[in-house]
């Protein structure tokens, strides 16, 4: 399958003093989508505490030339093994196109498809989807996710039984029922999506927290989190049997944390 590459442009502007930020921001998106393109990334800001600031913006062309003509959609997803090397995930828009990316990919808070920093390919356009949320994929399913990949807020990892991996920024809650089991975060605080493995039967041991520090008396690297008494938590190096309590897991985590820096 021939790979068409994708045109990119990085957008700066400037915001003037009494103007609102964001609706320059928003009147700008809206008007390259109309034009044809779309938001490819995250928007970057300068000087954000002051009134006379600007921001640049990643686009990408929505409708380059590329894969099956439109009159003809393709059913079928692409296959992995005609992704490019730099590929890492694969995705599919609300319209029907699918996407390659090189990082890990976000729902789009704007609009009804996927964008990501870095390399992407659009190797064909199939069906519209209204299940498009739930298309993405990486290339090793089978694999965990790496912390290395982690975003700067996540501080939790964990897989539902139907396979899907999420990051967490608070300790999800553990949930069975008819939908199956899974991981839910408390309230209204931030997760993010990352891939799905394989269907895992034991789901239920796969929470696990941030990495540690490593020690900072003996320098190992086997730490751990230990639930004390109550509600009471320790991080303590198995190497050393150094400790440090917290209340829960994060003030935990934390306390060594800054202790090992």
């Amino acid at each position: 399958m021939e790979q068409k590459q994708v045109e990119s442009r990085w957008i700066k502007v400037r915001v003037g003093k009494g103007q609102d930020r964001f609706a320059v921001r928003q009147q700008v998106v809206d008007e390259w989508r109309e034009a044809g393109w779309m938001v490819a990334g995250r928007t970057l800001w300068s000087n954000k505490d002051r009134e006379d600031t600007y921001f640049i913006v990643p686009f990408v062309r929505a409708e380059p030339e590329r894969g099956e003509p439109e009159s003809e959609p393709a059913p079928e997803k692409p296959s992995w093994e005609d992704a490019p090397d730099w590929a890492q995930w694969l995705t599919q828009d609300k319209d029907g196109w699918w996407k390659w990316h090189k990082q890990p990919p976000r729902q789009s808070a704007f609009a009804d498809f996927w964008h990501s920093d870095g390399l992407v390919g659009f190797p064909v356009r199939g069906a519209p989807n209204p299940d498009w949320k739930d298309t993405l994929e990486c290339r090793r399913p089978s694999e965990k996710p790496s912390w290395e990949d982690a975003p700067e807020r996540a501080r939790w990892l964990a897989q539902d039984e139907d396979g899907m991996w999420w990051w967490y920024a608070e300790k999800p809650q553990l949930h069975d029922d008819q939908y199956g089991g899974y991981w839910d975060s408390v309230g209204l605080t931030w997760t993010e999506k990352i891939c799905r493995g394989s269907h895992n039967p034991n789901w239920q041991n796969t929470l696990e927290h941030r990495p540690l520090r490593p020690c900072p008396m003996c320098g190992s690297g086997d730490v751990r989190l230990v639930t004390w008494t109550g509600k009471r938590t320790r991080v303590q190096c198995m190497n050393c049997l150094l400790l440090i309590y917290g209340g829960d897991e994060e003030d935990a985590a934390q306390a060594w944390n800054r202790r090992a820096e």
